[in-house]
């Protein structure tokens, strides 16, 4: 399985170019609006959706039918999807924190708390949107799934903003500073397990499909 993983980062290896481009980009912009949290938000995103950019080359390959000519199972397939989802989540965040934390001297913008924090909730998130999309991936392929894709990440942003805006016309009650602190010790928890769940949803709809 480690092997499949290394083929996937070796395959990446292609977008790195893309990538600083990208990277530089958005320095430019956290320096425009001197915020380094821009960086960290953006970078992560754009890092975890390489999983995508993997997958479409898989298929565009036929890789997985060749793979399975090798003592390779269906659910090392996809175990290595989803071990490649977490180390772009991680790496991303990494490679953005440091960004951040070396832009904000410049600056002189210096909250590494916040970053941090940030830095986090992204990871989190980026798994979790990522993590309702694999399913959707193995079952239909990477190119019917870029609509719901699109749909995954704008849906939530709406939701949350006018649910935000009914709170407060209406005046009802919003989560205290404890409530807020116990959510985000809960939030990895919760994430892990949608994870986990995803992982067992992709194994089960792969396990029925011919290759």
């Amino acid at each position: 399985m480690s092997g499949l993983v290394l083929k996937d980062i070796l395959n990446l290896k292609r977008y790195m170019k893309q990538m600083g481009i990208i990277l530089i980009v958005y320095l430019f912009m956290s320096i425009n609006f001197k915020n380094p949290n821009l960086i960290v938000f953006m970078m992560v995103f754009v890092t975890t959706m390489l999983i995508v950019t993997s997958m479409a080359y898989d298929e565009s390959t036929k890789w997985d039918k060749y793979a399975l000519t090798m003592p390779i199972t269906k659910k090392d397939l996809v175990k290595s999807k989803y071990v490649l989802l977490i180390l772009l989540a991680l790496s991303g965040g990494v490679i953005s924190l440091i960004s951040a934390f070396i832009l904000s001297r410049f600056i002189g913008v210096v909250d590494y708390k916040e970053m941090l924090q940030t830095g986090g909730g992204v990871v989190l998130a980026s798994l979790l949107l990522f993590s309702l999309l694999l399913p959707i991936i193995f079952k239909m392929g990477t190119e019917k799934a870029r609509i719901i894709m699109i749909i995954l990440f704008t849906v939530p942003t709406i939701l949350i903003t006018g649910f935000s805006k009914i709170i407060k016309d209406l005046k009802m009650p919003q989560l205290t500073g404890e409530q807020i602190k116990y959510l985000g010790y809960a939030s990895p928890f919760i994430v892990l397990l949608i994870v986990f769940l995803s992982y067992n949803l992709s194994v089960s709809i792969v396990n029925k499909k011919e290759f």
